[in-house]
């Protein structure tokens, strides 16, 4: 499964008396199943406040 969405508001924090401290993922619903036989996967989902710099339509300057 490729989540296509992964951000901080999508991680959750459960705690256990047993277990301690857990991480679920949240909001699969940009998701979909990957298929080695398949690698198309369409692009440009999900937040753009946490896409990656080079995802086309994205501008990224090298300067300081």
């Amino acid at each position: 499964i490729i989540h296509r969405d992964l951000k901080p508001d999508n991680i959750l924090v459960a705690k256990d008396v047993k277990n301690g401290r857990y991480f679920k993922v949240a909001d699969f619903g940009l998701a979909t199943l990957h298929s080695i036989a398949s690698e198309n996967h369409t692009t440009g989902v999900g937040t753009l406040k946490y896409m990656a710099p080079e995802f086309p339509g994205i501008e990224y300057l090298l300067g300081i």
